[in-house]
């Protein structure tokens, strides 16, 4: 997850631009976070992602950019939560996934399923990744209960409904609180 760090650049009137170094750390973050949904993700066999540096880039920047704003126009910082729910926004929007098959045009409807819902899938890797990291802060350890009966609305939501970045953040909001439960101690 690309960190959260205290906007000063954009303290005045104009959004000024991450310098390279920053780009190159948190593309290197993003890659990590990539890394990390690959190995608990089920891909077909013969295929591969790809994942557009352009669309990385983008996410970056307009992460950075909500940042600004929030720091402009509310004098805060935005948090953990926020930075999951903007990347997952962006992911969607963006789409910087693309599965890729080997030897097969036209391959099976399980794997072109797949191929199709990467991005969703990974926006709400990404979400949920943040919120446990935001919410384990927020509620001293408390852990989520079990996400599986959200995943496949998560999943149409976020392919078939256009929403906002308020509504994402509102949200994972509501899923903090719908998930969270302190006697708890299974850690999904």
């Amino acid at each position: 997850m690309p960190q959260v760090a205290d906007n000063v650049r954009n303290r005045g009137t104009s959004y000024e631009y991450m310098p390279g170094s920053t780009i190159w750390q948190q593309s290197l973050q993003f890659i990590d976070m990539l890394t990390g949904f690959l190995e608990i993700s089920e891909l077909p066999k013969g295929c591969e992602i790809d994942c557009s540096r352009y669309a990385m880039w983008e996410i970056i920047k307009r992460v950075d950019q909500r940042d600004a704003y929030y720091s402009h126009f509310h004098d805060f910082d935005i948090n953990e939560k926020k930075v999951a729910c903007l990347t997952a926004y962006w992911i969607l929007k963006l789409r910087p996934l693309t599965v890729l098959f080997e030897n097969e045009l036209l391959p099976r409807y399980a794997e072109r399923k797949y191929a199709d819902e990467i991005n969703e899938i990974f926006a709400i890797y990404v979400l949920l990744s943040g919120l446990k990291i935001w919410s384990k802060e927020l509620h001293k350890g408390a852990v989520f209960l079990n996400m599986n009966s959200y995943f496949e609305t998560l999943k149409y939501s976020f392919r078939y409904r256009n929403l906002s970045i308020d509504a994402m953040v509102l949200l994972s909001e509501s899923i903090v609180t719908e998930t969270f439960n302190q006697e708890n101690t299974d850690i999904v």
